[in-house]
């Protein structure tokens, strides 16, 4: 099967977290979140300082937005910044 432009792809799941182990020290208290095939991150580079000041609910509401040539996941609340 080939791909033509015109094709598109739609992914129905939800998305999901993905916790690290809590034996190794890098990843303990850390979380990715996965939608589909997608991994998704968040960087002080794109995001500013303080990034690890972002929580995650347990139970959170994820909004996902597709257009523009790309796709925007994102949840209510948890960002205690300032």
């Amino acid at each position: 099967m080939v791909f033509q432009d015109s094709d598109v792809a739609k992914w129905i799941e939800a998305a999901s977290y993905l916790l690290g182990h809590d034996h190794i020290r890098d990843t303990f208290g850390k979380v990715a979140i996965q939608r589909g095939p997608f991994m998704y991150c968040l960087e002080e580079t794109d995001n500013g300082a303080g990034l690890y000041r972002i929580q995650l609910p347990a139970l959170a509401d994820f909004e996902v937005n597709s257009g523009g040539g790309g796709t925007a996941t994102r949840w209510r609340g948890g960002d205690s910044r300032g």
